[in-house]
């Protein structure tokens, strides 16, 4: 409902902040299939996550924040769970 009245303004970014947060598995797909859909029609999504699955489901292009800072870029879709753990981690 809420991302309705939103796409009502045509926006060219969403910014989504776990927009996934304590949903049933169901759900969870529906949402992930929706925001894929947004994205090709080419409106930008940023995403706020904090499951590192979801992240790699999800994502194109990685952002790791640590304090307010990015602290690493990560561009390829071949990474995985262990590599982003480790920059985590760091």
């Amino acid at each position: 409902m809420v991302l309705a009245k939103w796409l009502a303004t045509h926006p060219k970014i969403f910014i989504l902040d776990s927009p996934t947060a304590g949903i049933d598995v169901g759900a969870k797909a529906r949402i992930h299939e929706f925001i894929r859909n947004l994205a090709h029609q080419g409106i930008g999504i940023i995403m706020i996550l904090d499951e590192i699955p979801e992240v790699l489901y999800n994502c194109n292009r990685i952002l790791i924040m640590r304090r307010g800072r990015i602290v690493s870029e990560i561009d390829s879709p071949d990474v995985t769970e262990e590599e982003i753990k480790k920059i985590v981690n760091a």
